[in-house]
């Protein structure tokens, strides 16, 4: 019985390693992902100038999503509605 839990221990372990690898690699690919995402707005804003929406109509923009660890389905769906319109 001392073995067959431990070997079930080690399976778990191996397990949560290989999530735990995975979260990793996602993390990175979001990460990466929001940085593309950042630099391409940046570049957009200083092609339209100071005459833009983004600056006229601030209050239309969704509010900033730099203060939060996660983002929340809701927060990528306004972002994405917002460049769609």
């Amino acid at each position: 019985e001392q073995a067959a839990l431990e070997a079930q221990q080690d399976e778990q372990s191996e397990q949560a390693q290989a999530l735990a690898q995975r979260q990793e690699e996602q993390g990175e690919a979001l990460t990466s992902l929001l940085a593309d995402l950042a630099r391409h707005s940046e570049e957009i804003r200083n092609e339209l100038g100071g005459d833009s929406w983004l600056t006229l109509e601030a209050d239309a923009l969704p509010p900033r999503l730099n203060d939060v660890d996660v983002l929340e389905r809701s927060q990528i769906e306004a972002v994405v509605d917002s460049l769609a319109t």
